[in-house]
């Protein structure tokens, strides 16, 4: 920024160092400026002016706010200072600036600090909330073993899921022989060009029905004729 010079003048001389100089250096030491302005110096007198040096971004800036803060019977010129052509201000004023860049320098290595701590706040709380869920969901598994262990103490609980067991086991053997035999038969047909002797075979053990008994004999065939004799004449009856 470049720098200003600024020469305060005041209406009449009424103490030792103008009221408008003393005012001037509180809002300097309690760093009320505005940061944009950074007073450099300032060099109070017993008479009518006083002097101060300030970087600032412009000359209509910092009359703007020399003339609304410092307004105690107190008027202020502004001048542009031409540094090059300076003599003894180079080591002040480049001592001055150097502390204001550390000052931001350490300033913003404090922001980042703050920030990169706040973020490995909320990554911590994240991390617990997830692990506090881990630990719930592992102790609602233990709770759930547990009931399910003393259920099982109880004789009739116990004997109850053992028979349910049971008939699932015999369900799967029951389907899983039945599967075999229908894998077995399909093969046995294929094979036999659709004729299974497995299959035939086990039809042949079923037991055939009996006979249907035969019709009673006719007269003729109980008389000992035949099937085509003539009936036996009156007189040979007894």
């Amino acid at each position: 920024m470049p720098l200003f010079l600024v020469i305060h003048t005041v209406g009449s001389v009424s103490a030792k160092v103008p009221f408008a100089l003393i005012s001037l250096l509180d809002a300097v030491r309690s760093k009320a400026t505005p940061a944009d302005l950074r007073c450099r110096q300032v060099t109070p007198t017993s008479g009518r002016s006083s002097s101060s040096l300030w970087d600032a971004p412009d000359a209509a800036a910092l009359q703007a706010w020399l003339a609304s803060a410092i307004d105690a019977d107190c008027t202020h010129e502004v001048c542009a200072v031409q540094e090059d052509f300076a003599l003894g201000l180079a080591a002040e004023v480049g001592r001055a600036r150097a502390a204001d860049a550390a000052v931001g320098v350490a300033g913003a290595a404090r922001a980042k600090a703050a920030a990169l701590a706040d973020d490995l706040r909320r990554r911590d709380g994240t991390g617990t909330a997830i692990a506090a869920a881990a630990k719930a969901g592992a102790a609602l598994k233990g709770a759930t073993t547990a009931a399910a262990a003393a259920a099982m103490e109880n004789d009739t609980v116990a004997a109850a899921a053992g028979a349910v067991g049971a008939k699932w086991r015999a369900l799967r053997a029951s389907a899983g022989r039945l599967a075999a035999d229908v894998r077995g038969n399909r093969a046995g047909a294929a094979a036999y060009g659709g004729y299974d002797p497995a299959a035939a075979t086990a039809a042949a053990a079923l037991p055939v029905p009996a006979a249907a008994a035969p019709p009673p004999p006719s007269y003729e065939q109980a008389v000992g004729g035949g099937a085509g004799a003539d009936p036996p004449s009156p007189a040979a009856a007894p």
